[in-house]
């Protein structure tokens, strides 16, 4: 009988000593256990981990976002009478403010008068060139006649570029050999040399060339069309007429240029 008490006192005592050591283990869990602190490091690690998955996904929607990002940084009508009608030359600037190539197709814009009311919806406006880098901008440029137009000649541009990232790789050819001159019409005429830095042979090429004045606002933009295959490394000569620009873009308007010159590119 006394064998079986002292089992059962001997049994009381080590569940009494569990408890305790468990206790003990509670309380000492972030300074002394070692398992602990692993465990709790473990889950700190997996914090921010998946604080970093989190924020990995913003940067990448951002970045997402920001490949095609631009921003329109002028546009103008300028508006003159001619024999023919009002003619109109349309400008808009295209800065590529993310962080990819742009391609730019022909694009839309709206000109409204001095009330807001639509006096013509352009389309399929032309753009040059049509691949931009960060950083770069590119034009929408046209001239358009308004038959028996009699309103205000201030007009507004409302433009519509479309505007994606580019699929395809940007090609420029190398310029050299430019000089201007005045025309028979007072305005601004473009002559040089361009070679061909493509590795194949293209068929159908432009020039274009954008002319700012003393404030590096753009006020006119002549381009032409190249029908001829040009070899890799191939020069040929090209001429901008610049008779279908706006009246008073000469030699003496215009501080600056810039000419573009490079294949035909679709995607």
């Amino acid at each position: 009988m006394k064998k079986k008490i002292f089992t059962i006192i001997l049994a009381c005592s080590l569940l009494t000593g569990c408890g305790a050591s468990k206790e003990s283990n509670l309380g000492s869990y972030d300074n002394n256990s070692t398992e602990a602190i692993t465990e709790a490091s473990y889950i700190a690690d997996n914090t921010e981990t998946t604080a970093s998955d989190e924020d990995g996904e913003t940067e990448t929607t951002t970045e997402s976002e920001n490949e095609t990002a631009y921003e329109i940084t002028y546009t103008n009508a300028q508006v003159q009478e001619s024999y023919s009608g009002v003619m109109v030359d349309v400008i808009v600037e295209i800065e590529n403010t993310g962080t990819s190539d742009l391609y730019l197709s022909n694009g839309a814009c709206d000109l409204e008068d001095e009330n807001g009311h639509l006096v013509s919806a352009m389309k399929s406006v032309p753009t040059y060139p049509n691949v931009i880098s960060p950083g770069e901008k590119g034009y929408m440029y046209d001239t358009i006649t308004l038959d028996n137009y009699s309103g205000d000649l201030e007009l507004t541009v409302l433009p519509r570029p479309r505007v994606e990232k580019a699929s395809i790789h940007k090609t420029r050819y190398e310029i050299s050999d430019v000089s201007t001159n005045n025309n028979d019409w007072d305005r601004i005429d473009v002559i040089g040399r361009l070679t061909c830095t493509s590795d194949q042979v293209e068929s159908v090429s432009y020039v274009a060339a954008i002319f700012y004045d003393a404030d590096h606002t753009p006020i006119g933009i002549s381009d032409t069309v190249i029908m001829e295959d040009l070899n890799p490394n191939d020069t040929i000569g090209f001429e901008l007429s610049g008779i279908t620009l706006p009246e008073g873009v000469n030699t003496d308007t215009v501080a600056d240029y810039e000419i573009f010159a490079y294949p035909a590119q679709f995607q």
